[in-house]
């Protein structure tokens, strides 16, 4: 049975350990996506409406045929796109961990929760136009004839816009 005791010690200690990690990784569910100037799903409204992404470009650029200037076009969208969103996303990750700590805090007020949220709100906005404004961008690179071969790609939609 001592060592048994002398376990339980090391186990809590492990346990609180995990669990703090565990939380830190998942505040905000969405950290990695933030973090890595992923769109996740946020210029979804473009990509259905015939504005292609500078990512999925690339990815499909010996199918669509772009000239080598359209590639560093397309590249140089990306890239700048993709800086800029990983720069907005790590501060929206900081302030959600700063919501996150008030609440673990027990140091939450309304004032502090609106402006908190706010703040949240608008980085998060913004993460969002950087993620449309790539693809309103890429968009005016193709031909219309690339448009829409990237819409029956993307979306096997022949009549896509």
């Amino acid at each position: 049975m001592p060592y048994r005791r002398s376990a339980l010690p090391i186990l809590l200690f492990l346990i609180v350990c995990c669990s703090g990690n565990s939380r830190a990784q998942t505040v905000p569910p969405d950290r990695s996506s933030l973090e890595n100037g992923e769109g996740a799903g946020m210029a979804a409204y473009a990509e259905r409406n015939g504005y292609p992404g500078p990512k999925h470009i690339l990815e499909l650029e010996g199918k669509l045929n772009l000239s080598d200037e359209q590639m560093k076009q397309i590249e140089a969208i990306y890239e700048e796109m993709l800086e800029k969103a990983r720069i907005k996303g790590k501060e929206v990750v900081e302030a959600e961990l700063r919501l996150d700590e008030l609440f673990s805090a027990k140091s939450a007020s309304e004032e502090s929760i609106r402006s908190l949220a706010t703040q949240i709100g608008w980085l998060r906005g913004e993460l969002r136009a950087i993620h449309l404004l790539a693809h309103l961008q890429a968009s005016v690179v193709l031909t219309p004839e690339q448009s829409a071969r990237y819409g029956e790609l993307r979306h096997g939609d022949k009549g896509h816009h």
